[in-house]
Protein backbone atom coordinates (compact mmCIF):
# COMPACT_ATOMS: atom_id res chain seq x y z
CA UNK A 1 0.00 0.00 0.00
CA UNK A 2 0.93 3.40 -0.32
CA UNK A 3 2.46 5.65 2.27
CA UNK A 4 -0.88 8.64 2.94
CA UNK A 5 0.91 11.76 3.12
CA UNK A 6 -1.50 13.11 5.84
CA UNK A 7 0.19 10.39 8.22
CA UNK A 8 3.36 12.06 7.48
CA UNK A 9 5.00 13.04 11.26
CA UNK A 10 7.15 16.07 11.80
CA UNK A 11 9.81 13.34 13.19
CA UNK A 12 10.20 11.88 10.01
CA UNK A 13 11.04 15.04 8.49
CA UNK A 14 12.91 17.22 11.00
CA UNK A 15 16.57 18.34 11.44
CA UNK A 16 18.08 17.42 14.35
CA UNK A 17 20.87 19.87 13.76
CA UNK A 18 20.36 22.77 16.13
CA UNK A 19 22.63 25.73 16.88
CA UNK A 20 22.08 28.06 20.03
CA UNK A 21 23.31 31.03 21.22
CA UNK A 22 23.60 33.55 24.26
CA UNK A 23 21.27 36.16 24.12
CA UNK A 24 23.89 38.32 25.55
CA UNK A 25 25.75 37.61 22.33
CA UNK A 26 25.17 40.66 19.30
CA UNK A 27 24.02 39.95 15.70
CA UNK A 28 27.40 39.85 14.37
CA UNK A 29 28.12 36.56 16.35
CA UNK A 30 24.83 35.63 15.17
CA UNK A 31 25.93 35.97 11.57
CA UNK A 32 29.43 34.10 12.53
CA UNK A 33 27.80 31.45 13.98
CA UNK A 34 25.15 30.79 11.25
CA UNK A 35 27.64 30.79 8.84
CA UNK A 36 29.74 28.66 10.78
CA UNK A 37 27.31 26.01 12.11
CA UNK A 38 26.48 26.12 8.42
CA UNK A 39 22.22 27.13 9.26
CA UNK A 40 20.01 29.71 8.81
CA UNK A 41 18.35 30.16 12.27
CA UNK A 42 19.59 29.57 15.95
CA UNK A 43 18.13 29.37 19.16
CA UNK A 44 18.89 31.92 21.44
CA UNK A 45 19.26 30.31 24.83
CA UNK A 46 19.68 26.70 25.28
CA UNK A 47 17.33 23.67 23.89
CA UNK A 48 15.68 23.20 27.24
CA UNK A 49 15.50 26.91 28.26
CA UNK A 50 14.70 29.16 25.08
CA UNK A 51 14.01 32.19 24.48
CA UNK A 52 14.04 32.95 21.73
CA UNK A 53 14.80 31.96 17.39
CA UNK A 54 17.03 34.39 15.32
CA UNK A 55 17.18 33.70 11.48
CA UNK A 56 18.70 35.62 8.65
CA UNK A 57 15.28 36.55 7.35
CA UNK A 58 14.87 38.21 11.17
CA UNK A 59 18.28 40.44 10.98
CA UNK A 60 17.42 41.84 6.96
CA UNK A 61 13.94 42.60 8.48
CA UNK A 62 14.61 44.44 11.34
CA UNK A 63 15.95 47.84 11.50
CA UNK A 64 19.70 46.61 11.67
CA UNK A 65 22.16 49.22 9.54
CA UNK A 66 25.12 48.49 9.01
CA UNK A 67 27.26 49.10 10.88
CA UNK A 68 26.70 50.17 14.72
CA UNK A 69 23.82 47.91 15.33
CA UNK A 70 25.38 44.71 14.27
CA UNK A 71 27.14 44.89 18.11
CA UNK A 72 23.31 44.98 19.52
CA UNK A 73 23.18 42.11 21.76
CA UNK A 74 20.31 39.98 20.89
CA UNK A 75 18.29 40.33 24.01
CA UNK A 76 17.07 44.30 22.93
CA UNK A 77 14.62 42.79 20.03
CA UNK A 78 14.88 38.95 19.18
CA UNK A 79 13.22 37.38 22.04
CA UNK A 80 10.06 36.54 21.98
CA UNK A 81 7.72 33.23 22.81
CA UNK A 82 8.29 30.13 20.42
CA UNK A 83 6.16 29.04 17.74
CA UNK A 84 6.66 24.94 18.36
CA UNK A 85 5.56 21.86 17.42
CA UNK A 86 5.66 18.15 18.78
CA UNK A 87 7.34 15.81 16.80
CA UNK A 88 4.34 13.21 16.83
CA UNK A 89 2.54 16.23 14.69
CA UNK A 90 1.58 15.57 11.22
CA UNK A 91 3.17 17.18 8.19
CA UNK A 92 -0.47 18.88 7.49
CA UNK A 93 -0.65 20.52 10.85
CA UNK A 94 3.15 22.19 10.47
CA UNK A 95 2.33 23.33 7.18
CA UNK A 96 -0.67 25.05 8.36
CA UNK A 97 1.10 26.57 11.60
CA UNK A 98 4.08 28.18 9.51
CA UNK A 99 1.20 29.45 6.90
CA UNK A 100 -0.63 31.16 9.75
CA UNK A 101 2.31 32.32 11.27
CA UNK A 102 4.22 33.62 8.36
CA UNK A 103 7.34 31.49 9.52
CA UNK A 104 9.43 29.46 7.45
CA UNK A 105 10.61 27.07 10.34
CA UNK A 106 9.47 25.63 13.64
CA UNK A 107 10.81 24.34 16.93
CA UNK A 108 10.21 20.41 17.58
CA UNK A 109 9.53 20.17 21.47
CA UNK A 110 9.46 16.90 23.29
CA UNK A 111 9.20 17.01 27.41
CA UNK A 112 10.14 20.30 27.17
CA UNK A 113 13.04 20.80 25.15
CA UNK A 114 13.91 21.30 21.55
CA UNK A 115 14.54 17.79 19.85
CA UNK A 116 14.79 19.29 16.34
CA UNK A 117 13.83 22.15 13.98
CA UNK A 118 11.71 21.70 10.84
CA UNK A 119 11.91 23.72 8.05
CA UNK A 120 9.19 24.42 4.58
CA UNK A 121 11.82 23.25 2.54
CA UNK A 122 11.23 19.69 4.81
CA UNK A 123 7.79 19.55 4.10
CA UNK A 124 7.88 20.29 0.08
CA UNK A 125 11.19 17.28 -0.01
CA UNK A 126 8.77 15.06 1.33
CA UNK A 127 5.33 16.05 -0.92
CA UNK A 128 7.79 16.32 -3.80
CA UNK A 129 8.86 12.75 -3.30
CA UNK A 130 5.37 11.57 -2.45
CA UNK A 131 4.23 13.27 -5.72
CA UNK A 132 6.91 11.15 -7.71
CA UNK A 133 5.85 7.55 -5.69
CA UNK A 134 2.52 8.60 -6.64
CA UNK A 135 3.66 8.72 -10.62
CA UNK A 136 5.69 5.66 -10.31
CA UNK A 137 2.39 3.76 -8.78
CA UNK A 138 0.48 5.19 -11.57
CA UNK A 139 2.58 4.14 -14.39
CA UNK A 140 2.70 0.57 -12.89
CA UNK A 141 -0.62 -0.37 -12.30
CA UNK A 142 -1.34 0.81 -15.87
CA UNK A 143 1.25 -1.32 -16.91
CA UNK A 144 0.54 -4.30 -14.99
CA UNK A 145 -3.39 -4.24 -15.54
CA UNK A 146 -4.98 -6.95 -17.46
CA UNK A 147 -8.58 -4.56 -18.31
CA UNK A 148 -9.40 -2.04 -19.65
CA UNK A 149 -8.88 1.26 -17.94
CA UNK A 150 -10.71 4.96 -19.11
CA UNK A 151 -10.34 8.37 -16.72
CA UNK A 152 -12.75 11.45 -17.87
CA UNK A 153 -12.22 14.50 -16.21
CA UNK A 154 -15.17 16.56 -14.56
CA UNK A 155 -16.14 17.54 -18.57
CA UNK A 156 -15.37 14.06 -19.73
CA UNK A 157 -12.64 14.52 -21.15
CA UNK A 158 -10.36 11.03 -21.48
CA UNK A 159 -7.55 11.57 -19.70
CA UNK A 160 -5.87 8.32 -19.32
CA UNK A 161 -6.33 5.69 -21.91
CA UNK A 162 -4.95 2.18 -20.73
CA UNK A 163 -3.02 -0.18 -23.22
CA UNK A 164 -5.62 -2.97 -22.65
CA UNK A 165 -8.33 -0.20 -23.47
CA UNK A 166 -6.30 0.55 -26.56
CA UNK A 167 -6.13 -3.54 -27.99
CA UNK A 168 -9.33 -3.73 -26.48
CA UNK A 169 -11.35 -1.17 -29.08
CA UNK A 170 -8.71 -0.74 -31.32
CA UNK A 171 -8.69 2.94 -30.56
CA UNK A 172 -4.79 4.46 -30.05
CA UNK A 173 -4.19 6.56 -27.26
CA UNK A 174 -3.62 9.66 -29.81
CA UNK A 175 -7.32 9.36 -30.96
CA UNK A 176 -8.95 9.46 -27.71
CA UNK A 177 -6.46 11.17 -25.01
CA UNK A 178 -7.33 14.87 -24.33
CA UNK A 179 -10.99 14.32 -25.91
CA UNK A 180 -14.31 13.92 -24.81
CA UNK A 181 -15.91 10.76 -24.53
CA UNK A 182 -18.83 10.87 -26.53
CA UNK A 183 -16.65 11.11 -29.91
CA UNK A 184 -16.12 7.57 -29.49
CA UNK A 185 -18.41 6.06 -27.31
CA UNK A 186 -21.64 8.39 -27.69
CA UNK A 187 -23.41 6.63 -24.98
CA UNK A 188 -20.36 5.88 -23.04
CA UNK A 189 -21.27 4.83 -19.29
CA UNK A 190 -18.92 7.37 -18.13
CA UNK A 191 -21.22 10.39 -18.79
CA UNK A 192 -23.96 8.83 -16.73
CA UNK A 193 -21.71 8.51 -13.93
CA UNK A 194 -20.60 11.86 -14.19
CA UNK A 195 -24.33 13.20 -14.44
CA UNK A 196 -25.66 11.54 -11.39
CA UNK A 197 -22.48 10.91 -9.18
CA UNK A 198 -23.09 7.08 -8.57
CA UNK A 199 -21.41 4.18 -9.25
CA UNK A 200 -22.00 1.48 -11.58
CA UNK A 201 -20.79 -1.57 -10.90
CA UNK A 202 -20.74 -4.93 -13.07
CA UNK A 203 -22.50 -3.65 -15.71
CA UNK A 204 -23.25 -5.49 -19.32
CA UNK A 205 -22.72 -2.02 -21.63
CA UNK A 206 -22.38 -1.11 -25.07
CA UNK A 207 -19.97 1.93 -24.98
CA UNK A 208 -20.46 2.24 -28.69
CA UNK A 209 -21.59 0.15 -32.11
CA UNK A 210 -20.61 -3.61 -31.98
CA UNK A 211 -18.69 -3.29 -28.54
CA UNK A 212 -20.70 -5.51 -25.20
CA UNK A 213 -18.41 -5.27 -21.79
CA UNK A 214 -18.88 -6.07 -18.33
CA UNK A 215 -18.16 -2.43 -17.32
CA UNK A 216 -17.96 -1.22 -13.84
CA UNK A 217 -17.48 2.82 -13.65
CA UNK A 218 -17.39 5.43 -10.31
CA UNK A 219 -16.86 8.80 -9.53
CA UNK A 220 -13.77 10.16 -8.56
CA UNK A 221 -13.79 12.77 -5.63
CA UNK A 222 -11.31 15.35 -4.20
CA UNK A 223 -12.51 16.49 -0.67
CA UNK A 224 -16.35 16.24 -1.69
CA UNK A 225 -15.97 18.04 -5.15
CA UNK A 226 -16.03 15.85 -8.43
CA UNK A 227 -13.07 15.68 -10.43
CA UNK A 228 -14.20 13.25 -13.09
CA UNK A 229 -14.37 9.36 -13.57
CA UNK A 230 -13.17 6.03 -13.83
CA UNK A 231 -14.10 2.85 -15.46
CA UNK A 232 -12.90 -0.67 -15.78
CA UNK A 233 -13.85 -3.44 -18.65
CA UNK A 234 -14.65 -7.33 -18.34
CA UNK A 235 -13.41 -9.21 -15.62
CA UNK A 236 -13.92 -6.33 -12.86
CA UNK A 237 -13.65 -8.61 -9.78
CA UNK A 238 -9.45 -9.30 -10.02
CA UNK A 239 -9.20 -5.14 -9.97
CA UNK A 240 -11.62 -4.07 -7.62
CA UNK A 241 -8.54 -3.12 -5.44
CA UNK A 242 -6.25 -1.67 -8.18
CA UNK A 243 -9.42 0.50 -9.12
CA UNK A 244 -9.51 1.90 -5.65
CA UNK A 245 -5.78 2.73 -5.39
CA UNK A 246 -6.47 3.97 -8.73
CA UNK A 247 -8.86 6.63 -7.66
CA UNK A 248 -7.47 7.11 -4.30
CA UNK A 249 -3.97 8.14 -6.57
CA UNK A 250 -5.80 10.62 -8.43
CA UNK A 251 -7.35 12.07 -5.51
CA UNK A 252 -4.18 12.38 -3.48
CA UNK A 253 -2.52 13.70 -6.74
CA UNK A 254 -4.88 16.18 -6.61
CA UNK A 255 -4.12 17.29 -2.88
CA UNK A 256 -0.21 17.40 -3.22
CA UNK A 257 -0.22 19.13 -5.86
CA UNK A 258 -2.16 22.10 -4.45
CA UNK A 259 -0.10 21.90 -1.04
CA UNK A 260 3.13 21.99 -3.03
CA UNK A 261 1.40 24.87 -4.83
CA UNK A 262 0.64 26.85 -1.55
CA UNK A 263 4.23 26.07 -0.10
CA UNK A 264 6.12 27.43 -3.38
CA UNK A 265 4.03 30.66 -2.89
CA UNK A 266 6.78 31.85 0.08
CA UNK A 267 9.66 31.21 -2.08
CA UNK A 268 8.98 34.67 -3.43
CA UNK A 269 8.06 37.79 -1.72
CA UNK A 270 8.75 41.17 -1.85
CA UNK A 271 10.79 40.64 1.32
CA UNK A 272 12.99 39.00 -0.96
CA UNK A 273 13.99 42.45 -2.81
CA UNK A 274 17.32 43.75 -0.87
CA UNK A 275 17.36 47.79 -0.42
CA UNK A 276 16.17 50.15 1.84
CA UNK A 277 16.49 52.87 -0.78
CA UNK A 278 13.13 55.07 -1.93
CA UNK A 279 14.11 54.39 -5.50
CA UNK A 280 12.96 50.90 -4.70
CA UNK A 281 10.78 50.93 -2.20
CA UNK A 282 8.22 53.17 -4.08
CA UNK A 283 8.20 50.65 -6.64
CA UNK A 284 7.52 47.59 -4.55
CA UNK A 285 4.96 49.65 -3.23
CA UNK A 286 3.48 50.05 -6.22
CA UNK A 287 4.06 46.65 -7.19
CA UNK A 288 2.41 44.64 -3.92
CA UNK A 289 -0.22 47.06 -4.76
CA UNK A 290 -1.47 46.38 -7.92
CA UNK A 291 -0.46 42.23 -7.43
CA UNK A 292 -3.80 41.05 -6.01
CA UNK A 293 -5.81 42.14 -9.76
CA UNK A 294 -5.82 40.87 -12.92
CA UNK A 295 -4.39 43.78 -15.14
CA UNK A 296 -1.59 43.16 -17.19
CA UNK A 297 1.76 44.43 -16.17
CA UNK A 298 4.81 46.09 -17.84
CA UNK A 299 7.69 45.72 -16.18
CA UNK A 300 10.81 47.71 -17.60
CA UNK A 301 14.47 48.19 -16.51
CA UNK A 302 18.29 47.68 -17.48
CA UNK A 303 19.62 43.82 -17.53
CA UNK A 304 19.94 42.52 -14.27
CA UNK A 305 18.08 44.78 -12.45
CA UNK A 306 15.79 41.94 -10.69
CA UNK A 307 12.81 42.24 -13.12
CA UNK A 308 12.23 38.32 -13.29
CA UNK A 309 12.12 38.05 -9.09
CA UNK A 310 9.58 41.47 -9.04
CA UNK A 311 7.20 39.04 -11.60
CA UNK A 312 7.67 36.00 -9.07
CA UNK A 313 6.95 38.36 -6.46
CA UNK A 314 3.83 39.38 -7.62
CA UNK A 315 2.56 36.49 -8.86
CA UNK A 316 3.48 34.98 -5.58
CA UNK A 317 0.84 37.80 -4.37
CA UNK A 318 -1.58 37.82 -6.29
CA UNK A 319 -3.41 34.51 -4.89
CA UNK A 320 -3.31 32.94 -8.29
CA UNK A 321 -3.31 29.45 -7.79
CA UNK A 322 -1.86 28.36 -11.54
CA UNK A 323 1.71 28.43 -11.93
CA UNK A 324 4.15 30.82 -12.71
CA UNK A 325 5.26 29.60 -16.41
CA UNK A 326 8.11 32.27 -17.79
CA UNK A 327 8.69 32.28 -21.23
CA UNK A 328 11.90 34.20 -22.32
CA UNK A 329 10.92 35.53 -26.45
CA UNK A 330 14.69 35.70 -27.34
CA UNK A 331 15.28 32.37 -26.61
CA UNK A 332 12.85 30.46 -28.64
CA UNK A 333 13.44 30.60 -32.66
CA UNK A 334 10.38 31.97 -34.50
CA UNK A 335 9.33 28.87 -36.33
CA UNK A 336 9.02 27.29 -32.96
CA UNK A 337 7.37 29.93 -31.21
CA UNK A 338 3.87 29.15 -32.06
CA UNK A 339 4.15 25.52 -30.94
CA UNK A 340 5.70 26.68 -27.46
CA UNK A 341 3.15 29.34 -26.65
CA UNK A 342 0.32 27.32 -28.22
CA UNK A 343 1.47 23.55 -27.85
CA UNK A 344 -0.04 21.13 -30.50
CA UNK A 345 -1.73 18.07 -31.23
CA UNK A 346 -0.28 14.75 -32.03
CA UNK A 347 1.38 14.43 -35.02
CA UNK A 348 0.77 18.01 -35.81
CA UNK A 349 3.86 17.92 -37.70
CA UNK A 350 7.46 16.41 -38.68
CA UNK A 351 9.15 16.01 -35.34
CA UNK A 352 6.14 16.30 -33.22
CA UNK A 353 5.62 14.30 -29.90
CA UNK A 354 3.32 11.57 -30.25
CA UNK A 355 1.67 12.57 -27.57
CA UNK A 356 1.30 16.28 -28.24
CA UNK A 357 2.40 18.83 -26.10
CA UNK A 358 0.92 21.74 -23.92
CA UNK A 359 1.92 25.25 -24.36
CA UNK A 360 3.05 28.07 -21.77
CA UNK A 361 -0.52 29.60 -21.96
CA UNK A 362 -2.11 26.16 -20.71
CA UNK A 363 0.49 25.60 -17.97
CA UNK A 364 -0.04 29.07 -17.06
CA UNK A 365 -3.83 28.45 -16.51
CA UNK A 366 -4.96 30.34 -13.51
CA UNK A 367 -1.55 31.55 -13.00
CA UNK A 368 0.78 33.91 -14.75
CA UNK A 369 2.59 33.86 -17.53
CA UNK A 370 5.52 36.11 -17.42
CA UNK A 371 7.46 37.19 -20.74
CA UNK A 372 10.57 37.86 -20.58
CA UNK A 373 12.50 40.14 -23.15
CA UNK A 374 8.70 40.85 -24.90
CA UNK A 375 11.01 43.01 -27.22
CA UNK A 376 11.98 40.41 -29.21
CA UNK A 377 8.79 38.74 -30.12
CA UNK A 378 8.66 37.63 -34.02
CA UNK A 379 6.20 40.42 -35.43
CA UNK A 380 4.47 37.47 -37.31
CA UNK A 381 3.40 36.06 -33.41
CA UNK A 382 2.36 39.31 -31.88
CA UNK A 383 -1.19 39.31 -33.87
CA UNK A 384 -1.96 35.58 -32.52
CA UNK A 385 -0.62 37.13 -29.06
CA UNK A 386 -3.29 39.92 -29.05
CA UNK A 387 -5.79 38.00 -29.99
CA UNK A 388 -5.50 35.52 -27.41
CA UNK A 389 -5.18 37.91 -24.73
CA UNK A 390 -8.30 39.32 -25.67
CA UNK A 391 -10.32 36.41 -26.27
CA UNK A 392 -8.81 34.32 -23.54
CA UNK A 393 -9.02 31.40 -25.89
CA UNK A 394 -6.39 29.28 -27.36
CA UNK A 395 -6.20 26.29 -29.87
CA UNK A 396 -3.52 24.06 -30.14
CA UNK A 397 -1.63 23.64 -33.77
CA UNK A 398 -3.31 20.74 -35.53
CA UNK A 399 -6.12 20.51 -33.61
CA UNK A 400 -9.61 22.38 -33.67
CA UNK A 401 -10.38 22.57 -30.19
CA UNK A 402 -11.12 25.81 -28.53
CA UNK A 403 -9.35 26.08 -24.73
CA UNK A 404 -10.35 28.36 -22.29
CA UNK A 405 -7.55 29.85 -20.54
CA UNK A 406 -7.69 32.69 -17.29
CA UNK A 407 -3.48 33.38 -17.42
CA UNK A 408 -2.39 37.16 -16.22
CA UNK A 409 0.61 38.45 -18.35
CA UNK A 410 3.51 40.26 -17.17
CA UNK A 411 6.18 41.43 -19.74
CA UNK A 412 9.55 42.36 -19.32
CA UNK A 413 11.85 44.50 -20.95
CA UNK A 414 14.71 46.31 -21.19
CA UNK A 415 14.26 48.20 -24.87
CA UNK A 416 12.25 50.96 -25.44
CA UNK A 417 8.69 49.59 -26.55
CA UNK A 418 7.54 52.71 -27.36
CA UNK A 419 10.43 53.60 -29.86
CA UNK A 420 9.53 49.95 -31.61
CA UNK A 421 6.26 50.89 -32.13
CA UNK A 422 7.16 54.03 -33.59
CA UNK A 423 9.91 51.86 -35.88
CA UNK A 424 7.11 49.64 -36.72
CA UNK A 425 8.60 46.27 -34.95
CA UNK A 426 6.34 45.94 -32.31
CA UNK A 427 2.55 46.33 -32.53
CA UNK A 428 0.85 49.29 -31.16
CA UNK A 429 -2.13 47.70 -30.15
CA UNK A 430 -0.69 44.89 -27.81
CA UNK A 431 1.95 47.79 -26.62
CA UNK A 432 -1.57 48.88 -24.78
CA UNK A 433 -2.93 45.53 -23.99
CA UNK A 434 0.73 44.65 -22.26
CA UNK A 435 1.29 48.11 -20.81
CA UNK A 436 -1.94 48.51 -18.16
CA UNK A 437 0.34 49.01 -15.34
CA UNK A 438 4.04 49.55 -16.22
CA UNK A 439 6.72 49.24 -13.43
CA UNK A 440 9.82 50.83 -14.09
CA UNK A 441 13.07 48.97 -11.64
CA UNK A 442 15.82 51.40 -11.01
CA UNK A 443 19.57 50.69 -12.20
CA UNK A 444 21.99 50.15 -9.52
CA UNK A 445 23.79 53.40 -10.27
CA UNK A 446 20.15 55.06 -9.18
CA UNK A 447 19.63 53.73 -5.94
CA UNK A 448 23.56 53.10 -4.85
CA UNK A 449 23.20 53.93 -1.18
CA UNK A 450 21.71 49.85 -1.18
CA UNK A 451 25.07 48.68 -2.68
CA UNK A 452 26.18 48.09 1.25
CA UNK A 453 23.44 45.83 1.73
CA UNK A 454 23.72 43.42 -1.67
CA UNK A 455 27.59 43.50 -0.78
CA UNK A 456 26.62 42.28 2.55
CA UNK A 457 24.28 39.77 1.54
CA UNK A 458 25.85 38.18 -1.36
CA UNK A 459 29.15 37.92 1.31
CA UNK A 460 27.29 35.93 3.27
CA UNK A 461 25.86 33.98 0.71
CA UNK A 462 28.88 32.96 -1.14
CA UNK A 463 30.98 32.58 2.50
CA UNK A 464 28.80 29.96 3.35
CA UNK A 465 28.38 28.44 -0.14
CA UNK A 466 32.40 28.56 -0.28
CA UNK A 467 32.53 27.03 3.32
CA UNK A 468 34.36 30.42 4.30
CA UNK A 469 34.23 32.52 7.02
CA UNK A 470 32.63 36.11 6.48
CA UNK A 471 35.87 37.93 6.21
CA UNK A 472 36.28 42.17 7.00
CA UNK A 473 36.02 44.27 3.97
CA UNK A 474 38.53 47.48 3.48
CA UNK A 475 36.71 50.65 3.69
CA UNK A 476 38.24 51.41 0.30
CA UNK A 477 36.02 48.67 -1.47
CA UNK A 478 32.86 49.56 -0.55
CA UNK A 479 33.65 53.13 -1.87
CA UNK A 480 34.88 52.43 -4.89
CA UNK A 481 32.26 50.28 -5.63
CA UNK A 482 29.68 52.86 -5.25
CA UNK A 483 31.70 55.12 -7.76
CA UNK A 484 31.23 52.50 -10.60
CA UNK A 485 28.08 53.06 -12.68
CA UNK A 486 27.78 48.99 -12.86
CA UNK A 487 26.06 48.41 -16.42
CA UNK A 488 25.69 44.74 -15.31
CA UNK A 489 23.81 46.38 -12.48
CA UNK A 490 22.83 43.63 -9.36
CA UNK A 491 24.49 40.77 -11.44
CA UNK A 492 27.41 42.41 -12.48
CA UNK A 493 27.93 42.87 -8.49
CA UNK A 494 26.63 39.66 -7.48
CA UNK A 495 29.50 38.22 -9.57
CA UNK A 496 32.09 40.53 -8.81
CA UNK A 497 31.44 39.63 -4.95
CA UNK A 498 31.84 35.87 -5.48
CA UNK A 499 35.43 36.51 -7.33
CA UNK A 500 36.37 38.51 -4.43
CA UNK A 501 35.15 35.78 -1.61
CA UNK A 502 37.02 33.29 -3.73
CA UNK A 503 40.10 35.03 -4.42
CA UNK A 504 40.27 36.91 -0.95
CA UNK A 505 42.60 36.08 2.02
CA UNK A 506 42.75 37.61 5.34
CA UNK A 507 40.10 40.78 4.27
CA UNK A 508 38.23 41.73 1.29
CA UNK A 509 41.03 44.63 0.27
CA UNK A 510 40.11 46.98 -3.13
CA UNK A 511 42.83 45.06 -5.57
CA UNK A 512 40.52 42.03 -5.48
CA UNK A 513 38.50 44.22 -7.63
CA UNK A 514 38.10 44.22 -11.12
CA UNK A 515 40.19 46.96 -12.89
CA UNK A 516 37.47 48.66 -14.44
CA UNK A 517 35.72 48.98 -11.20
CA UNK A 518 39.29 50.49 -9.46
CA UNK A 519 39.45 52.39 -12.07
CA UNK A 520 36.06 54.20 -12.13
CA UNK A 521 35.37 57.79 -11.25
CA UNK A 522 32.08 59.64 -9.25
CA UNK A 523 31.00 61.92 -11.09
CA UNK A 524 28.45 63.46 -8.33
CA UNK A 525 28.30 65.67 -5.32
CA UNK A 526 25.36 63.37 -3.51
CA UNK A 527 27.08 60.26 -4.30
CA UNK A 528 30.39 61.87 -3.12
CA UNK A 529 28.46 62.43 -0.01
CA UNK A 530 26.84 58.74 0.40
CA UNK A 531 30.43 57.39 -0.54
CA UNK A 532 31.92 59.27 2.53
CA UNK A 533 29.51 58.09 4.70
CA UNK A 534 29.35 54.86 3.81
CA UNK A 535 32.89 54.60 4.03
CA UNK A 536 33.30 56.30 7.34
CA UNK A 537 30.26 53.59 8.75
CA UNK A 538 32.29 50.92 7.50
CA UNK A 539 35.54 52.04 8.95
CA UNK A 540 34.00 52.37 12.11
CA UNK A 541 32.31 48.82 12.37
CA UNK A 542 36.10 47.48 11.46
CA UNK A 543 37.55 49.25 14.25
CA UNK A 544 35.14 48.05 16.75
CA UNK A 545 35.54 44.58 15.91
CA UNK A 546 39.40 44.63 15.72
CA UNK A 547 38.98 46.08 19.17
CA UNK A 548 36.77 43.22 20.29
CA UNK A 549 38.81 40.73 19.03
CA UNK A 550 41.55 41.94 20.47
CA UNK A 551 39.82 42.37 23.78
CA UNK A 552 40.30 45.93 23.89
CA UNK A 553 44.31 46.24 23.68
CA UNK A 554 44.55 49.08 21.37
CA UNK A 555 48.39 48.11 19.70
CA UNK A 556 46.96 44.53 18.72
CA UNK A 557 43.59 46.30 16.87
CA UNK A 558 46.37 48.22 15.11
CA UNK A 559 47.68 45.14 13.72
CA UNK A 560 44.72 43.85 13.21
CA UNK A 561 43.34 46.39 11.18
CA UNK A 562 46.99 47.24 9.71
CA UNK A 563 47.40 50.58 10.71
CA UNK A 564 49.85 52.38 13.28
CA UNK A 565 48.64 52.84 17.09
CA UNK A 566 48.41 56.88 16.20
CA UNK A 567 46.17 56.21 13.77
CA UNK A 568 44.52 54.35 15.49
CA UNK A 569 44.16 56.84 18.67
CA UNK A 570 43.32 59.36 15.72
CA UNK A 571 40.49 57.14 14.29
CA UNK A 572 38.99 56.53 18.13
CA UNK A 573 38.98 60.18 18.76
CA UNK A 574 37.52 60.79 15.20
CA UNK A 575 34.31 58.54 15.69
CA UNK A 576 33.84 59.16 19.54
CA UNK A 577 34.52 55.61 20.43
CA UNK A 578 34.89 54.82 23.93
CA UNK A 579 36.86 51.75 24.61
Amino acid sequence: MLTIIQDLTVEAMMSTKISQIDPDQTIYDALVTMNTDGVNELIIGSTSKPVGIITVTDITRSNVHLPNDLSQPLHRQFLRELVTIHPKARAEEARNIMREHGIGRLPVIQDGVIVGIVRTIDIMTYYYQEIEQIRNTYIKILDEIHEGVCVVDRDGIVVTWSNHSARLYKIPPEEILHRPIDEKFPSALLRQVLQTGKAVDNTIHSPRKGTVVNISAAPLYNQGELIGAISTDRDITDVMNLTNELADTRNRLEFLQDEVAKLSETAYNFDAVIGTSSEITDVIKLAATVAPTNSSILITGESGTGKELFARSIHAASGRNGLFVPINCSAIPESLFESEMFGYAAGAFTGALNEGKVGKFELANNGTLFLDEIGDMPLSMQAKMLRVIQDKVITRIGDNQLIKTNVRIISATHRDLKELVDQGKFREDLFYRLNVVALDIPSLKERAEDIPLFVQHYLQEFSHDNMKPIKPIDSGVIEQMMRYSWPGNIRELRNVVEQMVIFADERLTIDLLPVHIRRSQDTTSSNRRELASSAADLEQMMIEKALKEADGNKARAARILGISRPTLYYKLSKYNLDV
